[in-house]
């Protein structure tokens, strides 16, 4: 996985050295895996760490022409059906037949005080469902599930944050989810993980990963969906 770690000190004018990743200067901030799906996409593409969107521009390969768009209804959803919204528009304004369509479900993972891993990967079927719906109503030219997964990994035994992360074990129930066989066999997926290794609030103190679990295949955009994503990025002005 593409991974980023960091941590945050307050610099003081009596310090000379300063310990990263360690506990002892922590304040308790909130728990990221509380937010709601919504704010969620919006907390990524709008971190404050440019690499929280580069994790997305390298792993599913494409330029950063492209620009991110969140909660997308109309003109391009038509109707109040399955899916609701586009969750992440990915659109090259000189290419508007070339966007990229996300469907995105959270996954809400933490870690007990006895470092035993709790993982819900319940949504993921009602997330290839969006998916398979918005590939037959919209067929963007590429067409990608996004399973965020959010996990608080502050119980972890190990004194170093940066290894406070869940294993690949413990996420096998994602990435072998019977669900993902439904996909359209054009359509991707891949994960973001978001791991909150202190109890510090994810802002300052956090892990970043992705993967891309299976590439979208391009397929010829929908005229329709072109010409709404046009009218759409007019709307933007």
């Amino acid at each position: 996985m593409r991974t980023i770690t960091y941590d945050s000190v307050e610099l003081t004018t009596d310090q000379t050295v300063y310990d990263f990743f360690k506990d002892w200067d922590d304040v308790r901030g909130d728990r990221y895996n509380a937010e709601i799906e919504a704010n969620l996409v919006r907390r990524i593409l709008n971190n404050p760490y440019d690499a929280s969107q580069s994790l997305l521009y390298d792993e599913l390969l494409i330029p950063r022409s492209y620009n991110f768009f969140t909660e997308v209804k109309g003109p391009i959803i038509t109707d109040s059906a399955s899916p609701g919204d586009i969750d992440i528009l990915g659109v090259d304004k000189n290419n508007p037949h070339l966007a990229i369509g996300i469907q995105v479900k959270r996954i809400k993972a933490w870690i007990t005080e006895e470092d035993k891993a709790i993982v819900k990967a319940n949504q993921i079927g009602k997330g290839v469902e969006q998916t398979r719906y918005m590939f037959k109503k919209y067929r963007f030219h590429k067409n990608y599930l996004m399973l965020v997964i959010v996990a608080d990994t502050m119980y972890r035994r190990n004194d170093c944050q940066i290894f406070r992360n869940l294993s690949l074990d413990e996420k096998q129930d994602v990435y072998r989810h019977p669900a993902l066989k439904e996909l359209p066999e054009q359509a991707g997926v891949f994960t973001y993980e978001i791991s909150q290794p202190s109890s510090n609030a994810v802002h300052l103190t956090g892990t970043l990963a992705a993967k891309v679990l299976k590439a979208a295949v391009p397929v010829e955009q929908e005229s329709s969906t072109t010409e709404s994503v046009i009218q759409f990025l007019r709307m933007q002005g």
